[in-house]
């Protein structure tokens, strides 16, 4: 048997996964915020669960060393840091919206003393299970996947749930429904191979299909 097909979150699951993830409670903002960042960085940037594990502040931060924290629209993905090294390695776009998803995550974390600024360093997705309870321990591949089983289940998502890797193919079908170039979305995706970015087109247009199948006459 082959591959699994892609399987693209749709817009109402994620309208729901984000209204859950709005922090109205103190008490869990933290996690709700980063939780939020890392779904809102994944399915519009695309990256990998293995990519965005091995990310650092420093990578994405202007200036490191400096008191403010900004971040840049693009960074590059190290060989060290990308599936496949040098093939997979390349520029990564972030969207305003998962700029604004990482701010709010991580001057929330700067205020829970949790990176150690005015020096934007570390790791990116910081546990709360630091030794002595502070949190400066990255989120293994395995706390990642968890976190987003749990969101899943508290936004009220039935099973069968989402793959972590689920977010990557909703980037890409959504780059591709946007665009229709499916050179652009293999650039976005970061395939060697232009037949494995060809599953997103056969995603994308299925679900045109059904979409066009359920609209009314009038």
């Amino acid at each position: 048997m082959g591959a699994a097909p892609p399987r693209a979150i749709p817009a109402i699951d994620r309208r729901r996964l984000l209204a859950y993830l709005t922090p109205l409670c103190p008490r869990r903002r933290y996690t709700a915020l980063r939780a939020r960042a890392l779904l809102v960085v994944t399915w519009s940037a695309g990256l990998r669960l293995g990519e965005l594990a091995r990310l650092n502040i420093e990578d994405i931060a202007e200036e490191p060393n400096d008191a403010r924290l900004r971040l840049r629209s693009a960074f590059y993905l190290r060989p060290s840091q990308a599936k496949g090294g040098e093939r997979g390695a390349g520029m990564i776009f972030l969207s305003d919206a998962a700029r604004e998803a990482l701010l709010a995550y991580l001057r929330e974390a700067e205020r829970r003393g949790y990176v150690a600024g005015p020096r934007w360093r570390g790791p990116l997705w910081i546990t709360l299970q630091g030794a002595a309870g502070v949190g400066h321990h990255r989120m293994s591949h395995r706390a990642l996947e968890a976190e987003f089983r749990r969101v899943q289940e508290r936004a009220g998502l039935r099973a069968p749930f989402y793959r972590f890797h689920d977010l990557r193919h909703t980037a890409c079908s959504r780059y591709y429904e946007v665009t229709r170039d499916i050179r652009e979305t293999q650039r976005l995706a970061r395939h060697r191979k232009l037949a494995t970015t060809e599953r997103y087109v056969h995603l994308s247009e299925e679900r045109l299909r059904s979409t066009i199948a359920t609209m009314k006459a009038g």
